[in-house]
């Protein structure tokens, strides 16, 4: 009945046999049964069949022991106890070899995706490839696979090709979470700085930084003369005006640089399993540079509420405030920063530069003298020169 397809009617007549034969009818029964529900991906099923096989264990063969070590091992690895998994693969590598095509194409394809969880991808990618040779894999395989692929690109520093294979991992499944993140962590080392996470937060920081080194008149003045500009272009030599609204960017704008990054964010936060604060982190920071403060302080708050030991996510926050005209609020994410890491002379720095750009030079020279006192540093020294210059000569 089995291999008529008539699968219902195999699986009751095996029930039977284990049910009213004796101990060996028994043993064999279970153990065809657990091989049928393998070969038809009911993985749990199987799982179970074997083990009430091995109740009868004078009668089990060296065959049923290599099968349930391959079952045990595709369950631990469905039930994410991938380092046992993997063990119990492992162990019957050898033998596997001699299997049925079926067999080996499931024990390649679980295989794959153990130590793809471990990160080596390059061996991830080799197991897909053995079991594409047996047979056509499926959407989840394909999947697997293309994601392997896309992040071996990345690491050669092949970000478009890359980025084409997550997009094609999204066709496949659009509602998984994976490749968003993958896209996402794609960009950051695409359009900024491949691989160094802090070296990102630091060109985004400076992003940032430059707006607040232009005072408010200087920033008043600033964009009364890129208005002016914005309405010369608007007109053409020949006397037409072209509005503002329907003026083409340049394609090196900051929203242009950055959107790609913040929708694969957003789609990353969309689709977790849980709350990442690190997901918020870079979301808020593209925000950020944007110009959306409003947006970014409110990720960056999220960022706080999941840790509150996030440091990073407080110095973009006071930023961002100060940018937003709320300079209390800067200032408070400042005083928690400097709470958190009392002996980093760079927290009293920033609380410093907050108190110069709001004008309130006296305190700002004390933040300053804090830092150098925390820990002597160039910055500091030239900092604290600067608000004593302007104490004496009165600059404004």
């Amino acid at each position: 009945m089995e291999r008529q397809g008539h699968f219902g009617d195999a699986a009751l007549n095996y029930e039977q046999a284990a049910k009213n034969g004796g101990p060996a009818l028994a043993s064999r029964a279970l153990f065809k049964l657990a091989k049928m529900r393998f070969r038809l991906k009911d993985y749990y099923e199987a799982h179970f069949n074997i083990r009430r096989a091995f109740q009868y264990d004078a009668f089990c063969n060296e065959k049923m022991k290599l099968y349930r070590t391959l079952i045990e091992g595709v369950v631990s690895l469905m039930k994410k106890k991938h380092k046992a998994g993997l063990a119990l693969l492992k162990e019957i590598e050898a033998q596997v070899r001699n299997m049925r095509p079926d067999v080996r194409f499931v024990f390649h394809i679980f295989r794959a995706y153990g130590v793809a969880v471990h990160h080596q991808f390059e061996e991830a990618l080799e197991d897909y490839k053995i079991a594409e040779k047996i047979q056509a894999l499926d959407e989840a395989g394909e999947f697997d696979r293309t994601l392997c692929e896309g992040v071996i690109a990345v690491n050669s520093m092949e970000h478009e090709k890359a980025l084409n294979a997550f997009s094609r991992a999204s066709t496949i499944f659009p509602e998984n979470k994976e490749p968003y993140i993958y896209r996402f962590l794609t960009y950051v080392s695409l359009y900024l700085v491949p691989g160094n996470a802090e070296e990102y937060v630091c060109l985004c920081d400076r992003a940032i930084d430059s707006r607040m080194l232009l005072s408010r008149r200087r920033r008043n003045w600033a964009r009364r003369y890129r208005r002016r500009r914005r309405m010369r272009s608007c007109t053409t030599t020949e006397g037409s005006y072209t509005s503002p609204s329907t003026a083409t960017p340049k394609a090196s704008s900051p929203s242009q640089r950055y959107q790609p990054l913040h929708m694969t964010a957003y789609k990353a936060i969309k689709y977790a399993d849980e709350s990442i604060a690190r997901h918020y982190f870079a979301r808020g920071l593209c925000e950020a540079c944007v110009n959306m403060f409003k947006e970014a302080i409110e990720d960056l708050d999220i960022v706080i509420r999941l840790d509150e030991k996030f440091t990073d996510a407080y110095l973009i926050k006071g930023k961002c405030a100060y940018l937003a005209g709320d300079a209390n609020t800067a200032f408070l994410c400042y005083q928690q920063l400097i709470v958190l890491n009392k002996d980093d002379p760079t927290m009293h720095i920033h609380a410093g530069n907050l108190l110069m750009a709001s004008g309130g030079f006296e305190d700002a020279g004390k933040a300053f003298e804090n830092a150098n006192a925390a820990r002597e540093t160039a910055i500091a020294h030239y900092q604290l020169a600067k608000v004593r210059l302007r104490n004496v000569y009165h600059w404004e």
